[in-house]
């Protein structure tokens, strides 16, 4: 059981949708996954047209990880099956299984602190409950959290004990960039000081096309042209990305937030064997679609589409033994620095 935390400094970069995007491609392929909201102050998957439509049929309200985790605290014996529900049974069967934020989400927010130490004192004790209860529920091959913003509370809760993966999402401007430079960089110190291997892929999301940058009637070269043009030539690359409209923000990205993981990417590899530089990397296009509501691209013709077969592929890699094949002619984004 692969532990996944879907982690963005800031909101609207497209987090929650990349997740549901990655866990529908598993789950097509016949893999087991649970995703679970833990972004307590703005929940998100009990209100998803992709996720809400069966718990629509219960009355009330759907129970989830923060009734889970007080009614434990209460030593409440109420079944798993309260807490998890299957999601698009008609497209999945039973592989893809939602657990929401639940009904009491902002109570688990205002006594997170106190419930991690809890009970006697044990640091996450109620929390490695919850991974083997649901290990023993539905035996997934993929856990995913949806964490919130910022490093606060459950955030870092499900940045540093929690997960075998982060998958950081960020934006391209300064905010993003810099909030995510030092959130990173507190994940990684902490993991260090307690001896945990725990590997991190940046996405960089939502991308520009490059041709909405160019000027009307002109065109841009394509950042993958420039790099393969000066695939050697590394001053040249970064003085030709400085002058290019999206190239200069992604050369910056990657040298502030990528260039740290493939340095501590040695640490990890006997952990993550399978892992390469290149699963390190993604860049997820804007698509008009998007903001008009929750989609899952299926059509690996579209771009976005792709980009979401390379991360779930990636995820794949940081396991013992799954795989993940994607179309070659599908390309990992260029590595600038």
């Amino acid at each position: 059981m692969l532990k996944v935390t879907f982690y963005s400094y800031k909101g609207g970069v497209g987090r929650t949708l990349a997740m549901l995007n990655v866990a529908a491609l598993l789950a097509q392929r016949g893999r087991r996954v649970l995703v679970v909201d833990f972004d307590l102050e703005a929940p998100g998957l009990g209100l998803s047209a992709l996720t809400r439509a069966e718990a629509e049929q219960l009355a009330g309200a759907r129970p989830g990880v923060s009734d889970f985790l007080l009614d434990r605290w209460a030593s409440s014996a109420t079944p798993m099956s309260a807490y998890v529900y299957p999601a698009l049974t008609e497209r999945f069967g039973e592989r893809l299984h939602v657990m929401t934020a639940g009904t009491r989400a902002g109570e688990l927010a205002r006594k997170i602190e106190a419930l991690f130490r809890e009970p006697q004192g044990d640091p996450a004790h109620l929390f490695v409950l919850l991974l083997s209860e649901i290990e023993a529920f539905i035996a997934p091959d993929y856990v995913f959290f949806d964490s919130r913003t910022g490093l606060a509370d459950v955030a870092g809760v499900c940045t540093m004990e929690l997960p075998d993966v982060v998958v950081a999402v960020s934006g391209l401007n300064e905010q993003n960039i810099g909030g995510m430079e030092g959130a990173l960089a507190q994940m990684r110190e902490y993991w260090t000081a307690v001896s945990r291997a725990v590997a991190t892929l940046l996405v960089l999301s939502p991308v520009p096309r490059e041709a909405d940058l160019a000027p009307r009637g002109g065109k841009v070269e394509s950042i993958r042209n420039v790099f393969r043009s000066l695939l050697d030539q590394p001053i040249e690359l970064a003085a030709a990305m400085q002058r290019h409209p999206l190239g200069a923000r992604i050369h910056e990205a990657q040298a502030r937030l990528l260039a740290p993981l493939i340095q501590e990417l040695p640490r990890i590899q006997p952990r993550f064997p399978r892992l390469e530089r290149e699963d390190l990397l993604h860049m997820l296009e804007y698509d008009p679609r998007v903001p008009l509501g929750d989609v899952l691209l299926g059509d690996p013709g579209v771009t976005l589409a792709s980009q979401y077969q390379l991360l779930a592929r990636s995820i794949a890699r940081a396991t013992a033994n799954d795989t993940f094949d994607v179309p070659k002619a599908v390309e990992p984004p260029p590595i600038l620095v």
